[in-house]
């Protein structure tokens, strides 16, 4: 992974091709033959995964990982290791019997079934069909369908895994205000180099996930109470959050006015907000790090 970093580095590729040329070096891998041993604890693997992440954004070890997750359109690689081994069992239900791994398959599904044994393997695989309320199958131990049936399961973890990153959003005080613009992962097109240049998409990137030190972020490392954290700059009193500093904040009125279109500074709201972080809109989003880059130089 160190080497696939130096050359990323050296031939400057854009961030949608590094996550590809990870998936195809170094994911194959990690995962080597996890069809078998998937039901272990995971957690190297996925802290790998995300130490990459981390490299390639060049973001803060704070930064909560359903923030990085989301942003770059990434799902956990316990996912992966779930559905390889369903495929893999698949296979072995649609294969041929004679086959000895076949036998043996059926010899720890027998003992499991007759309660003389625990096999972690065997059990794991019907948790996952538990999990998607697909027991049936289980019990039938026969899939009609398999290509269409996998499709099903992948896009029930999937949506498992949202709601598991959408409920860590909730929880988290850090992000109040991410939720606001992000409900899917996915890969954000600003990141696009074609669309945006790295030099223009990293204030956006370090913006939306509180890589900065804007006294909401700054305040939660001096332990200051949330109301408190107010901003430094005018008289308003108002929370010094991101919102406040794009749209509100008096001291940035003209920088504002010379980088934001009239409709988001007239009358701003959240879903103005909402819109503004969700734009494809090429000259928009560079005037926007533009001024994103005015708020943080303001606190180095």
């Amino acid at each position: 992974m160190h080497l696939l970093l130096k050359r990323i580095r050296y031939l400057n590729l854009p961030l949608d091709l590094q996550l590809k040329v990870f998936d195809h070096t170094i994911v194959p891998i990690l995962l080597y033959g996890s069809e078998v041993w998937g039901f272990e604890n995971t957690d190297i693997v996925e802290k790998l995964h995300n130490e990459f992440l981390r490299k390639i954004t060049s973001l803060r070890k704070s930064t909560p990982l359903y923030m990085l997750h989301a942003e770059l359109g990434r799902y956990s690689l316990k996912l992966n290791i779930k559905l390889r081994m369903l495929n893999y069992w698949f296979s072995l239900l649609n294969g041929r019997q004679g086959k000895l791994a076949f036998f043996v398959y059926r010899i720890l599904l027998n003992g499991t079934q007759s309660g003389l044994y625990k096999h972690k393997w065997i059990d794991y695989n019907k948790n996952i069909l538990l999990s998607v309320g697909r027991n049936d199958i289980w019990i039938a131990q026969h899939v009609e369908h398999p290509n269409c049936f996998k499709a099903l399961i992948s896009n029930i973890l999937k949506g498992q895994e949202l709601q598991s990153l959408q409920t860590q959003m909730g929880r988290s005080s850090k992000g109040l205000s991410y939720r606001i613009f992000k409900h899917e992962i996915s890969f954000e097109s600003y990141l696009i180099v074609h669309l945006l240049p790295e030099v223009y998409y990293t204030p956006i990137l370090k913006f939306r996930t509180s890589n900065h030190k804007l006294p909401i972020e700054k305040g939660r490392w001096e332990n200051i109470d949330h109301s408190e954290r107010k901003c430094t700059l005018c008289q308003s009193q108002q929370l010094g959050d991101e919102f406040h500093y794009l749209f509100e904040c008096s001291t940035l009125d003209l920088p504002r006015r010379t980088y934001l279109p009239s409709f988001y500074t007239r009358n701003p709201n959240t879903h103005k907000f909402s819109i503004l972080f969700n734009n494809t809109n090429n000259k928009l989003l560079m005037n926007l790090s533009k001024f994103i880059s005015v708020i943080l130089k303001t606190f180095p």
